[in-house]
């Protein structure tokens, strides 16, 4: 999987997921959603699904249910970056400062990115990023949707409106507490075998750029905060 077609499925995911779950508010069973959904046509379905997933993606609202597993992931890629480098040095002196903010990120992303052999990693973990983000965007729209339905059953009691509302609960219960753990486990497993091979394959490149920040000289990146090697 290419990084372009994991941008662009996750602009499509959560508009895919809004569209389906409001759907059902304009029908009077649950029978009547496939048939509605085969009703538009590709062109049309497009035109509505960029919007909301681009909007989705502006406002980030995958963010928040992203933040714990990704505090996670990050902190276990500076602590495995610096811990060869700890010790009675300036680098070990620096070390709590260097795991601050996004420092050790651009370290990786910036090895990672020069490195051929590194870079065919990242297909698997770009896989697993886009089920990560995925994961969290049923999260997000579920979430949304559940006290939706429960005051749309309020004003006009359709009975499906409950059943969709009970099937968004376990969806939500399932993704958060099933689901987000493994993929998040992932992403740590496959972050720990690009680190293994910078600590093997670059170590005086790694101890370089270590030392040039605790010295007080910023590493540059081509990364983001977003990028699919960060989720």
């Amino acid at each position: 999987m290419s990084k372009t077609t994991l941008k662009t499925l996750r602009l499509i995911v959560p508009g895919v997921m809004t569209i389906t779950f409001a759907s059902l508010l304009f029908k009077s069973s649950l029978q009547d959603l496939s048939q509605f959904l085969r009703s538009l046509e590709g062109l049309l379905y497009l035109v509505i699904v960029f919007p909301i997933g681009y909007l989705y993606n502006i406002m980030n609202i995958r963010g928040p249910f992203l933040r714990d597993s990704l505090s996670l992931v990050q902190a276990n890629i500076k602590g495995k970056l610096a811990a060869p480098f700890c010790a009675g040095n300036l680098i070990g002196a620096k070390v709590e400062s260097l795991t601050q903010g996004r420092q050790l990120m651009h370290v990786f992303y910036s090895i990672v990115d020069n490195d051929e052999s590194l870079k065919s990693k990242t297909q698997d973990v770009y896989q697993n990023g886009l089920l990560w983000s995925t994961t969290a965007d049923v999260m997000a729209v579920t979430l949304f949707f559940i006290p939706v339905y429960l005051f749309a059953y309020l004003f006009k009691p359709m009975p499906h409106y409950l059943v969709v509302a009970l099937g968004l609960c376990i969806t939500y219960l399932f993704a958060a507490l099933v689901l987000m753990p493994k993929v998040t486990s992932r992403h740590i497993e496959l972050s720990n075998d690009q680190l293994d091979f910078i600590l093997q394959r670059h170590p005086d490149e790694l101890y370089e750029q270590l030392l040039n920040l605790a010295s007080g000289q910023p590493v540059e990146s081509v990364a983001t905060p977003d990028d699919p090697k960060a989720q």
